[in-house]
């Protein structure tokens, strides 16, 4: 039997006391806040607040990032901070063609 712990992306946060399961992938630049044990999959770029689902606001995103590395003595390069935004706009297109090829199979 293989044990496995949670894949977790760069740039997630998560609330003190958080509890995940194993086994769990959490997307790049999330966060996740909630009671309990929140979904074992969740897209990047999502913010996880009590079972709620809500795309994050990109701006907000490199503003808390940017406070975050700040106290750690650390800095976004341009380069991480393009490569950041392609993601998050292909990861969005990509989630909502899967949601759209999703919604309409369950017409049929």
């Amino acid at each position: 039997k293989i044990h496995i712990g949670t894949f977790i992306g760069d740039y997630t946060k998560t609330a003190i006391g958080t509890k995940l399961n194993s086994g769990s992938v959490i997307g790049l630049g999330s966060m996740i806040a909630t009671y309990g044990f929140p979904s074992k999959l969740i897209d990047p770029f999502t913010w996880y607040i009590n079972g709620e689902k809500r795309k994050v606001i990109l701006d907000k995103f490199f503003n808390t990032t940017y406070h975050c590395m700040n106290r750690r003595n650390k800095r976004l390069s341009e380069s991480e901070i393009d490569l950041l935004k392609k993601l998050y706009n292909k990861i969005w297109i990509m989630i909502a063609e899967w949601h759209h090829s999703d919604y309409i199979r369950h017409l049929f």
